[in-house]
């Protein structure tokens, strides 16, 4: 049963600082989150998607390229609201999620620009009784894999690397649901052990407190998505993922 108090998150942070060097050949020097599908942006595809779900307010923390995004979004999306990673090229994903502290207060949920998903699992884990929530698949062979591993719904920790003797819970797909009570440890983690040489990325952060707070996962084993980060997955997502989700999403619309 639904918790009535508990109120579901109406503003997201998109991560779109990256500089996307192996997508050059297809991007030049667009960032990652423009590359378009069908003739429009992904970036824009996720932006849509979320205010479909009751998401109001926007933050895209940019670096590369920034004035890309602010052109590209500028007419159909007014309303998000840009933060600069100036140290775009140095840094990593909690870096720039860290410089959002100042300005978010509330649940939120965190996704990554260059991501293709169907709309089911925003649904799902923003219909879930949790103030905390990060989004897991099934296997999905894609060659960039980051494996979640933990049991009954609970991280046990982080890892690029396989590891076959630990339980394997799934893999991170990059749309998690995160409480302000979370984001404020996860600021205050990484303050303490910034270190860019260890690649100082949210997952890792994640990874961290998985040892000393509970931080449930959903896993939507059959959920189809892609990031795209190298030319393979651009073929891929163009060949197999993005037609899938199209008539995934049909499907959940005709439901609706």
């Amino acid at each position: 049963m639904m918790n009535q108090n508990l109120q579901k998150p109406t503003t997201a942070v998109i991560l779109a600082a990256g500089m996307g060097t192996r997508l050059r050949s297809i991007i030049n020097t667009s960032p990652k989150g423009l590359l378009k599908l069908e003739e429009r942006e992904i970036v824009k595809r996720s932006l849509s998607k979320l205010r479909n779900h009751g998401i109001k307010r926007f933050i895209l923390v940019t670096g590369y390229e920034k004035e890309q995004y602010e052109s590209a979004l500028a007419e159909e999306f007014p309303e998000v609201e840009f933060l600069c990673n100036p140290d775009y090229d140095s840094t990593g994903s909690m870096h720039s999620l860290w410089l959002t502290r100042e300005i978010l207060k509330d649940d939120f949920l965190l996704l990554e620009s260059d991501l293709i998903y169907e709309s089911r699992g925003l649904q799902q884990i923003l219909e879930k009784d949790l103030k905390d929530i990060i989004l897991l698949s099934g296997q999905t062979n894609s060659g960039d894999e980051v494996y979640v591993y933990g049991d009954q719904e609970k991280i046990d920790h982080i890892s690029k690397e396989f590891e076959g003797s630990k339980k394997l819970a799934g893999e991170l797909v990059g749309i998690s649901r995160i409480s302000s009570e979370l984001f404020q440890m996860l600021c205050s983690n990484y303050e303490r052990q910034k270190n860019p040489s260890q690649g100082d990325h949210y997952e890792n952060c994640i990874s961290d407190l998985s040892k000393k707070r509970t931080i449930p996962y959903f896993r939507i084993d059959d959920l189809v998505w892609s990031e795209i980060d190298d030319p393979s997955h651009y073929q891929r997502a163009i060949e197999h993922i993005f037609p899938k989700i199209k008539e995934a999403d049909k499907q959940y619309e005709s439901r609706a």
